[in-house]
């Protein structure tokens, strides 16, 4: 029984890659080999080589003879990354699972549900960590040697990395089930701590080369204060190195980690899957509803599904949080900003403007919110069409969406260069014009796409949002054609007067959004009235 449990949990990790969503069938054995064969390149090729890179530049550290310091380094990465990776796989499959209703209503030992689903969590804690534990390993022994007692020592170091993450899943996964239950608005705090999650993740990769070379150029000094004033630290390093005191202490130290997981979990398994939250009773006030327009109706309720769904917001309307923050860059590097543009454009005149105007449409690019609005109405769309309304006045709500949840925020990196940088007036209109023009043809393209190629039949909102063609050319398109009006300025080298270039790009623009305006009230219409 036990062991067909944690087959089931193991199926449902990889459910993507052994069922198929849109045609509701299981996949193909060629399918199958092809889907994991490109997963173990991604987690072998790419993260594990990824580590392999960073462990090589950390050889340094063992040469100076600081194994135990390499491992500490390695391991706090290794814990971060296998603890956030399986973090929210613990939240939804052991926690809060779909089927734990099911499953305890079974005749089936609670024990052995809980003992599956700790199994999987562990094996995916395991698997994340291992992209970093196992290349330091291995490197390890190409730089220091290879002998019996090392080799102990670093197995016992990658299990007792993986039984820390798996503790901290644990911990961080009941964290998320718990306040997935309390909070009201569940979809903005998800989105929030994600924009966190980004930013932090950012700030470290930019800061990365700086952090590396600080390491292995204070790595003794480094050593000395960590091995004095965190010693435990210290030991914990000293296990990869094959160092016997520390191989023992830590070996009794993942048992007991174990045994407190298990206790812990044993007597408030119940307690946590059956819990429900905490329910608002409302009492019924009368109120006056101010009357609104139907495309006003239309435009509340594109809204209210855009701020309900966090993935949604994420995959659609990153440009929302983007753009705010190029206006705050423009205040604080707006002489950066000269720079590059004037050793881009040999000082050419009119060169922020176009490397402002670049940065402004490339940041709007990344919203994409009419792109799959269509697709998201699924097997409800026929409530739309059997609406009082025209179909262009559905359309039009879609599109204006976008259209605004960018244009606002498009507006501040627009006054902020406006104010920062020193140019003539009628460049300053242009900031203006053409960003929104763009903004403009974007919103109605995204539309055309999602229109042509809707899928109506998702299991998951997550694929119209991010697995889909429409999605990808819209994302790709906005911004290829952001990339081709700065890339065409410096092909012309100083043979066009920048205001004839950006009267044309301008005028270009403009048309494009035009034929597709013309599209809308004569053929987009028809299209969405046959979709079935």
């Amino acid at each position: 029984m036990l062991s067909i449990l944690i087959k089931k949990q193991l199926a449902e990790i990889f459910r993507a890659y052994l069922y198929n969503p849109k045609k509701n069938k299981a996949r193909s054995k060629f399918s199958i080999f092809v889907m994991f064969t490109f997963f173990i390149l991604v987690m072998v090729g790419l993260l594990g080589g990824m580590f392999s890179y960073l462990s090589w530049n950390l050889r340094p550290v063992i040469q100076l003879g600081l194994g135990w310091f390499y491992f500490s380094l390695l391991s706090g990465i290794a814990i971060f990354l296998g603890a956030f990776g399986s973090v929210f796989n613990t939240f939804s499959g052991l926690y809060l699972a779909k089927d734990n209703d099911l499953l305890l209503s079974m005749p089936i030992p609670v024990e052995y549900v809980i003992i599956s689903r700790l199994v999987t969590v562990y094996l995916m804690g395991l698997m994340y960590s291992a992209t970093v534990t196992i290349p330091a390993m291995v490197i390890y022994f190409i730089t220091d040697g290879f002998g019996p007692l090392k080799l102990v020592g670093s197995i016992l170091w990658i299990l007792a990395v993986s039984v820390i993450v798996f503790a901290l899943s644990c911990l961080l996964g009941y964290i998320v089930a718990f306040f997935s239950t309390k909070l009201k608005r569940k979809n903005i705090t998800t989105v929030f701590i994600s924009l966190v999650f980004i930013t932090v993740y950012y700030i470290v990769y930019f800061k990365a080369s700086d952090i590396m070379r600080d390491l292995l150029l204070n790595a003794q000094l480094y050593g000395e204060k960590v091995k004095g004033a965190a010693y435990p630290i210290y030991l914990f390093g000293a296990v990869g190195t094959g160092d016997g005191i520390a191989m023992a202490v830590y070996a009794v130290a993942v048992v007991l980690l174990i045994a407190v997981v298990w206790v812990v979990l044993s007597r408030s398994f119940l307690k946590i899957v059956t819990s429900t939250g905490k329910e608002n009773h409302v009492t019924y006030r009368e109120k006056n509803v101010k009357r609104r327009s139907s495309f006003g109706a239309l435009f509340g309720k594109e809204l209210g599904r855009f701020t309900g769904s966090a993935s949604y917001m994420l995959n659609c309307g990153l440009g929302i949080i983007i753009l705010p923050f190029i206006g705050v860059l423009f205040v604080l590097k707006g002489d950066m900003v000269q720079d590059v543009a004037s050793f881009l454009f040999s000082g050419t005149p009119g060169a922020v403007t176009i490397a402002v105007i670049t940065a402004i449409c490339g940041c709007a690019s990344m919203n994409d919110i009419a792109t799959p609005s269509v697709s998201l109405e699924g097997k409800n769309l026929w409530i739309l069409q059997s609406l009082p309304v025209s179909a262009g006045s559905i359309l039009r709500a879609k599109i204006s969406l976008q259209f605004l949840l960018t244009e606002i925020p498009a507006l501040v990196p627009v006054i902020c260069a406006c104010a920062v940088f020193d140019l003539p007036v009628i460049e300053k209109v242009f900031i203006f014009v053409l960003p929104t023009i763009y903004i403009g043809l974007m919103s109605y393209f995204g539309m055309f796409l999602g229109l042509h190629n809707p899928n109506l039949k998702w299991t998951s909102e997550i694929y119209p949002i991010k697995q889909s063609l429409s999605v990808l050319f819209a994302l790709f398109g906005g911004m290829l054609y952001a990339v081709a009006f700065f890339v065409g300025f410096i092909l012309l080298d100083q043979k066009v007067d920048v205001m004839l270039y950006l009267g044309a790009t301008t005028a270009l623009t403009a048309v494009l959004l035009l034929l597709l305006v013309l599209w809308l009230h004569r053929a987009a219409e028809k299209l969405f009235v046959k979709l079935a």
